[in-house]
């Protein structure tokens, strides 16, 4: 994570020690989420101390507990590749904008399954309900 301004200060003791051995490519993806994209940022570190906590507390081996974790950090790291401006437009989206902000998934599942296919299989279905219907 050289020249990286992620640290220790940013995600906690714990989630660090989980992501500092995290490949270059995602760590630069979310410095750059977090420069230019701070709700999805701090939405996904949030939902990542959450996972961390819970799979903690439900006694979860480092191993998944790790895999959680990562999975929530990175849920949303597709959003990067999104016109910002469908990412922050004030009111509701037509169709064909939800469409586009929805491949967040698909984009975010293909670059972390480059380095972890596991992680891009929680990544890829976290928009999917029980019923097979997606939000």
């Amino acid at each position: 994570m050289d020249n990286c301004v992620l640290d220790q200060s940013v995600f906690g003791k714990d989630i660090y020690e989980i992501i500092k051995g995290q490949p270059r490519e995602l760590i630069i993806e979310l410095e750059k989420q977090r420069r230019i994209d701070k709700v999805t940022f701090f939405h996904s570190l949030g939902v990542a101390k959450l996972a961390f906590t819970a799979a903690k507390r439900m006694n979860f081996s480092d191993e998944d507990r790790q895999l959680l974790t990562l999975a929530a950090l990175y849920h949303d790291i597709g959003k990067n590749f999104i016109d910002k401006n469908l990412i922050n437009k004030a009111g509701p989206l037509i169709k064909e904008e939800k469409e586009m902000v929805g491949r967040h998934v698909e984009i975010g599942a293909e670059l972390v399954s480059r380095h972890n296919k596991d992680v891009a299989g929680i990544i890829a279905c976290h928009h999917d309900f029980k019923k097979g219907s997606k939000s």
